[in-house]
């Protein structure tokens, strides 16, 4: 191979890892601004319809935060005032900016379960760890052990699956948001 074939391969390879790791950022996950903004314009003064769902954001010393609706609304005001509410949601929830608040129940990816999720596609991993039930609603498995349990969840919700906590069975419900 002459220098010049050489020169000219390194060329096409600089060009297609560009060209691939341009389409890899666009193909990002992101939460469905719709949610998104349906939060954000809640009337603050009435229950929110998202009240037992389950939202996560990135901690401080790689943990992840497990919230609610509240207490997003109470880290906005606390600590975020200054950026809007629904900017400050798309970022938070893209997992965006970091939260330092430590009062907050946090966890730290299972080891087990992100080997998991980094060998097979989100389906199969949905699958592995979850029960459907009818149209694209799906049960945690009750055989999940806790340590797990977040972590499964929070793969699902940067994936756009919108998980909730049934109160009456104490099972989480898990539907894919758009």
């Amino acid at each position: 191979m002459t220098k010049r074939n050489l020169t000219n391969m390194k060329k096409y390879l600089a060009v297609f890892t560009f060209f691939f790791s341009s389409l890899l950022s666009c193909t990002e996950n992101n939460i469905d601004s719709n949610i998104i903004r349906k939060i954000a314009q809640e009337d603050v003064k009435i229950p929110s319809q998202y009240s037992n769902a389950a939202f996560f954001c990135k901690g401080e010393n790689n943990t992840i935060l497990f919230l609610d609706v509240y207490q997003l609304r109470e880290l906005h005001k606390n600590e975020f005032d200054n950026i809007d509410y629904y900017d400050f949601l798309k970022s938070a929830l893209n997992q965006k900016i970091v939260i330092k608040s430590t009062q907050y129940n946090s966890f730290k990816i299972d080891k087990t379960a992100d080997s998991l999720y980094n060998k097979m596609d989100i389906n199969k991993f949905r699958n592995f760890f979850c029960i459907q039930e009818g149209d694209n609603i799906y049960y945690l498995k009750r055989d999940v052990i806790d340590i797990e349990r977040n972590t499964v969840l929070y793969y699902l919700f940067i994936h756009n699956y919108l998980i909730r906590l049934d109160d009456y069975t104490g099972a989480f419900v898990i539907r894919k948001s758009n």
